[in-house]
């Protein structure tokens, strides 16, 4: 039994949609494994591809991208730009950065303890990309609903 190149590319042609799905999931999953309080770059980028391969692969699967000339197919591009934004929106959100720090002392029934507690100032530094990326977001989605509509009513 011989396997040729055609027969693996439509192999490929046929799963793409399923491996695009698994492997954003896959994804999705281990960038909330590596997330932490003050954000990381590796989780960040596994949360936005995790996300836009899973959406990736779920339009593959419905078969959101098979006529993209018509004014439908403009709104699946649409939506599915609205998706990328939104996971900017959500991997932007999780950076934090520590502006200030204080040590406060200890005071158990009015005495001192040996040790403090030290309090954090923090700051978001990208909450404005992703008010920017959401906004973006909602008018992409709102654009896209409106084309498949327009297509349905022509």
């Amino acid at each position: 039994m011989v396997f040729s190149f055609d027969d693996f590319s439509d192999f490929l042609r046929e799963n793409f949609g399923k491996f695009s799905m698994v492997l954003g999931v896959i994804l999705f999953f281990s960038g909330l494994l590596l997330f932490n309080t003050f954000g990381s770059f590796w989780s960040a980028l596994s949360l936005f591809f995790g996300i836009v391969l899973a959406a990736f692969g779920l339009f593959l699967q419905l078969e959101f991208f098979g006529d993209l000339r018509s004014v439908s197919g403009f709104g699946s591009i649409l939506i599915f730009a609205s998706i990328v934004f939104f996971a900017l929106s959500i991997s932007f959100f999780q950076f934090l950065e520590i502006s200030s720090f204080r040590v406060i002392q200890e005071i158990f029934r009015g005495g001192a303890m040996p040790f403090g507690r030290v309090i954090m100032h923090t700051e978001r530094p990208y909450l404005w990309l992703c008010g920017l990326f959401f906004w973006l977001g909602i008018f992409f989605f709102v654009g896209g609903l409106v084309f498949k509509i327009v297509r349905l009513w022509l």
